[in-house]
């Protein structure tokens, strides 16, 4: 049954990049194009299988060939690369099934991190039955914040106008990677 779980948030969170990218645009025109090419990369590779997948199980990152998801999952881990961008996707694993986040990481082929997309989808939240809060953080070459979005909706897709009751308890303290070679997963396939 968590082998199912499992699949389900990935290919749920994975395809829902297609309906969130309609808010996106509002960084320097360069760290959009690394949005749009990474998103697309990873739709195409969900339909060709073309993403390497690991997970963290007791502390160690083991990949996950041929659909054999062990049983102890922690977090899920997802790269795909082409000749202009990497993406860097993480999915801690919600026990529960109370939420659903994803931290994406775009990066350029420097391993210069462009864009940062933190995705949160949650019950528990005071707003609505289901909230889906997406922050996307848009750098320069230099590491410095060029700008940001913020979207927060129900699950219709329909904005939360009055937050003031809102409770955010499934938020991550943010973790910023601003190189490619910096994610921990990169680290241990390097050694």
């Amino acid at each position: 049954m968590k082998k199912v779980a499992i699949a389900f948030v990935l290919i749920f969170g994975l395809s829902a990049f297609n309906c969130r990218n309609k808010q996106a645009g509002s960084g320097n025109p360069e760290s959009v194009n690394y949005l749009k090419i990474g998103d697309s990369l990873i739709k195409t590779g969900i339909k060709d299988s073309n993403i390497v997948t690991y997970v963290k199980t007791k502390g160690q990152f083991k990949k996950v060939e041929h659909s054999a998801w062990p049983d102890d999952v922690d977090e899920t881990y997802n790269l795909i690369s082409n000749n202009i961008v990497k993406v860097y996707i993480q999915i801690p694993y919600s026990e529960s099934g109370d939420w659903n986040n994803e931290y994406t990481y775009y990066y350029d082929k420097e391993n210069n991190l462009r864009v940062l997309k933190m995705y949160s989808g949650f019950f528990n939240n005071m707003c609505s039955d289901i909230a889906k809060e997406t922050k996307i953080i848009y750098y320069n070459k230099k590491h410095d914040v060029d700008s940001s979005s913020y979207t927060l909706v129900d699950e219709n897709g329909k904005p939360i106008k009055d937050t003031s009751k809102c409770q955010f308890p499934y938020r991550d303290k943010e973790i910023l990677y601003v190189s490619y070679k910096d994610v921990p997963l990169i680290k241990a396939i390097a050694k």
